[in-house]
């Protein structure tokens, strides 16, 4: 018997010891490729989420935004060309952005609340 079967066999006999029941899978549930959001999009998100919270920020923390919220709609390579690509992300050191909005609000006085 292969590891799989086994496994199979293991977990079968500790819900029926348990006297548990398994619910039905949802039909129909999973979603389509074409509704799944884009790279580009998913990085956008991660972009306007590390950007509120600080102006300065690591590549990593980047892509643990995509992957806590986005895990396994967006391979990894794809990831890393959208943020390569991305308009908003300027490279500052080490591996770390900032984003153009960030800067705009800093050069922007006070006074005109821009």
């Amino acid at each position: 018997m292969d590891l799989e079967g086994l496994l199979q066999r293991g977990w079968n006999a500790l819900i029926q010891l348990k006297g548990l029941e398994l619910p039905e899978l949802p039909e129909g549930s999973t979603p389509a490729i074409g509704d799944q959001p884009s790279a580009t999009s998913v990085i956008d998100a991660a972009i306007q989420h590390c950007g509120e919270r600080e102006s300065v920020f690591r590549r990593t923390t980047l892509e643990r935004f995509v992957f806590e919220h986005e895990l396994g709609v967006q391979g990894f390579e794809a990831i890393e060309g959208a943020i390569a690509n991305s308009p908003e992300l300027i490279r500052v050191a080490d591996g770390k952005f900032t984003t153009q909005t960030a800067l705009n609000l800093m050069n922007c006085p006070a006074s005109l609340a821009c």
